[in-house]
């Protein structure tokens, strides 16, 4: 029997599409399948996230109309532009081998892109939901009696969700934020998915049977509550606070999240403004590196790196409100 290493005819093209694949890969499932991607902070509103832990965004304050004159003209105005300083929280990793044997066919090269997609699915985006609706939690909190004629007002605990009550406590919370926040329109109302059967068997609203050729098609999903999209977040996504797991220490290994032990609130719903929290991801990268680059293993290595976290500039809180599970503490 021969010995020597596999060169399979077409291991290298193939190798080199699921590294353009795999690189591709993070961004496009995040897009497709993250809860949380209409809070993406647009690029032209960051400045140095990508060279630091600090990096900086802007705040705008200008003055308003004022009357035209015959005589001077237009009254003058001032447009002032402040870059404010944020530190990102999370740089999170992970990195897979992959024995060489089990690479020796294409079949098992795209079997690690798949895995890798999963990887993503099941690991990376849920804790980056997660802890992007958590960061928004604590803001929404911290925030609290910051408007003295409302104390406590974007906030509420202790409320168990019914199909009595769900809607107009959603609906409130709504109304503060539109008149604290001066915007009508633009919210994204985020709902655990444990209480999507109350809220859509509300009694607070009327239902009506469509029936279409002689078969009743009963639909009573609700995607937008008075014109603001809903969306679904499973249970475990929907806590106020969340403890990581370092992936190296004993007892945290496998990695992940874990709701806090301390100020880990059970959350039933969140409303956002989507102008008012911004996912800042300043590097995310997926890479995969050959045996003979790899000096850990006869192995392929895929990792993963994602830097970032989720700001809610303080000007903006008041777009913020959340209904908790669980009692103050």
């Amino acid at each position: 029997m021969a010995t020597g290493s596999y060169s399979g005819s077409g291991e290298a093209n193939s190798l080199a599409t699921i590294k353009t694949q795999i690189a591709g890969l993070a961004d496009n499932i995040y897009k497709a399948e993250a809860k949380t991607t209409m809070l993406s902070a647009p690029p032209s509103l960051l400045r140095g996230f990508q060279n630091a832990k600090t990096g900086q965004i802007p705040t705008i304050t200008m003055d308003g109309l004022g009357d035209y004159s015959a005589t001077n003209g237009y009254p003058n105005g001032a447009i002032t532009l402040t870059w404010a300083d944020y530190t990102l929280a999370y740089d999170r990793a992970r990195k897979f081998n992959v024995d060489v044997v089990d690479m020796m066919t294409e079949a098992g090269q795209l079997e690690m892109g798949y895995a890798m997609g999963e990887f993503m699915r099941q690991k990376a985006i849920p804790e980056m939901d997660a802890l992007t609706l958590a960061s928004i939690a604590q803001r929404t909190i911290s925030n609290q009696g910051s408007i003295t004629s409302h104390v406590g007002h974007h906030i509420e605990y202790a409320y168990t969700p019914a199909v009595a009550t769900f809607l107009s406590k959603i609906t409130g919370q709504l109304t503060n934020c539109q008149v604290d926040s001066d915007k009508e329109d633009g919210y994204t109302i985020f709902v655990n998915s444990a209480y999507r059967g109350i809220l859509e068997n509300s009694t607070e609203y009327t239902k009506n049977r469509d029936i279409a050729a002689g078969v009743a098609r009963l639909d009573g999903r609700i995607s937008a509550i008075n014109g603001q999209n809903v969306v679904y977040v499973p249970n475990a996504l929907m806590y106020a606070k969340y403890d990581t797991y370092d992936g190296y220490t004993d007892g945290e290994t496998a990695g992940g999240f874990t709701p806090a032990a301390s100020g880990g609130f059970s959350v039933a719903a969140q409303i956002v403004h989507n102008d008012a929290a911004m996912t800042v991801v300043a590097h995310q990268v997926t890479k995969i590196f050959t045996p003979e680059q790899n000096q850990d293993a006869d192995a392929y290595s895929v990792s993963f790196r994602s830097y970032f976290d989720t700001i809610v500039p303080a000007n903006k809180r008041d777009g913020c409100a959340a209904i908790m599970v669980s009692a103050e503490s």
